[in-house]
């Protein structure tokens, strides 16, 4: 049972995660679905039998190659760009308002009191885990890390709902 304003946070991508947060904690957290390297708009159809109140979405962006960085292919970009789309236009189509909030902008809150030298993906693990003791962000029991996507996804929701 959901009580409360519900938010759900999106990390997009192939390894992004969708997490739904409501006042009484996390209600669920997925790794994002996919087919093949497409993420997989048909699974996400059922969470909008959940009461969903806003979504806030991670607004990333392909990253070209430049000197002394790797970055991304132009295929990469363009199935990048693809999967972003088709997240915009779930997001649309089911009516639910939305908000795009850049990484650096949600991080900058939700990693207060995480050691700034520390690695992203540590710090975002450590600010979960604080916020979220109990809960299991692993993708599956095999699993020894936290699931990048379902960590994000989840301090992206609970950064959106902090800023209503």
């Amino acid at each position: 049972m959901i009580t409360g304003e519900s938010t759900l946070g999106i990390d997009p991508g192939q390894r992004g995660g969708v997490t739904l947060i409501a006042d009484c904690g996390i209600v669920f957290s997925w790794v994002m679905p996919v087919v093949g390297k497409e993420i997989d708009i048909r699974a996400l159809n059922g969470i909008t039998c959940k009461r969903i109140d806003r979504i806030i979405i991670e607004h990333s962006q392909a990253v070209p190659p430049r000197p002394g960085y790797k970055g991304m292919s132009s295929v990469a970009a363009f199935s990048f760009g693809k999967n972003f789309g088709k997240l915009l236009g779930w997001i649309e189509t089911s009516g639910y308002p939305y908000e795009l909030v850049k990484p650096r902008v949600w991080q900058k809150v939700m990693f207060a009191g995480t050691a700034a030298k520390e690695k992203t993906k540590v710090r975002a693990a450590q600010a979960a885990t604080r916020i979220w003791p109990e809960f299991d962000f692993l993708a599956s029991d095999r699993c020894r890390v936290p699931h990048d996507g379902k960590v994000d996804s989840a301090l992206i929701a609970e950064y959106g709902r902090r800023s209503k």
